[in-house]
């Protein structure tokens, strides 16, 4: 229910997908005016070259994952099922041997919503085509999970709130040099509270040492006919946790990685890197054709956290009155990969 918060106004720093969709949630939940601030317009985050995937990636502390990664689960499920045409849900297996024998924690999320389970890979015969992941390992899991358009998805989240009279969205603007920086501004426009997105942007603005960028690197393709599979590994021979092989259609084009490289900040795909993603797409969508459906190279920086997800608040001492400003701080979240 909607409550009257006339005097209460939220400034919400960071332009990707927890920024937006906290910035949307106060506006529709509580229902006080909301300032969205971020350094980068939505498309240029790292949020909208994800893969969409949903499914737990790197996040801990495992307890609160399990009933976070579920209500994001619940969400997209139902968009899906009331026909929204930024979610699909699709096949998704993930190769490995023995260590794949134990199901993650999630595998039974919403009752079964998932429908997972661990197969043999000899079961998959006439399912996947790769003969080299057939070959190679000797165990999947398999479960059918929602997969966000992500960048339509920021942009539908992004034109709600430039439409919405109760919301300011001002991008392109400076990253705050501190908590301090953040709480001036707050308090010159009038906010009462302030939430905290900004990934990355927290280590210089916090000095937050725990948080270090985790490289991915992709390549983009035209999505096949017929591409409507997941497929990941990232165990020996065709992949590793650090370079992991997969490949996730979205909307028109096909995701391919990637790499997983915490500390790593080269911001171009190496020429190494190209190739051995682009055997990945061959290995893993044998029908594909590289010539006609190669688009580009992405890179983005995970924001890695060796103490998990920050949900915590910081009470910011403003003016001279003894007064302070609510800074929640929410950033780390790979429940979408």
């Amino acid at each position: 229910m909607r409550t009257n918060t006339d005097e209460a106004k939220a400034l919400v720093v960071g332009g990707g997908i927890i920024g937006l969709s906290i910035a949307k949630a106060i506006r529709d939940d509580i229902g006080c005016h909301v300032i969205l601030y971020s350094p980068l317009h939505p498309l240029d985050t790292t949020s909208a070259g994800a893969g969409g995937l949903w499914m737990p990636f790197h996040c801990e502390p495992a307890e609160l994952v399990n009933s976070w990664s579920q209500e994001t689960l619940k969400y997209f499920l139902d968009l899906k099922h009331k026909g929204d045409s930024l979610v699909e849900t699709l096949d998704a297996f993930q190769f490995g041997s023995k260590e794949l024998l134990s199901p993650p924690t999630w595998a039974h999320h919403l009752g079964g919503a998932l429908n997972f389970q661990v197969q043999k890979t000899r079961e998959l015969y006439g399912i996947i085509e790769s003969q080299a992941l057939l070959q190679n390992y000797s165990h999947v899991w398999s479960f059918t999970t929602p997969v966000i358009n992500s960048p339509k998805y920021l942009e539908r989240l992004l034109a709600s709130l430039e439409s919405d009279p109760g919301a300011e969205v001002r991008l392109n603007d400076r990253a705050f040099s501190s908590m301090e920086d953040l709480a001036t501004y707050a308090c010159a426009n009038g906010c009462t509270f302030a939430v905290n997105c900004s990934g990355l942007g927290s280590k210089k603005m916090l000095g937050d040492e725990n948080l270090t960028p985790a490289r991915g690197a992709l390549l983009h393709f035209k999505r096949p006919k017929n591409c409507n599979q997941v497929i990941m590994v990232d165990a020996p021979p065709l992949g590793s946790e650090t370079r992991p092989a997969y490949i996730i259609p979205r909307g028109d084009i096909m995701v391919v990685g990637g790499t997983y490289l915490e500390g790593d900040t080269t911001a171009f795909v190496t020429g190494e890197e190209k190739r051995t993603i682009k055997n990945n797409a061959k290995v893993l969508f044998p029908k594909l054709s590289e010539s006609e459906n190669y688009i580009n190279t992405w890179v983005g920086f995970r924001p890695a956290r060796g103490l998990g997800i920050r949900t915590d608040i910081t009470m910011i001492e403003v003016g001279n009155a003894g007064e302070s400003l609510p800074l929640f701080h929410k950033y780390v979240r790979h429940f979408i990969c």
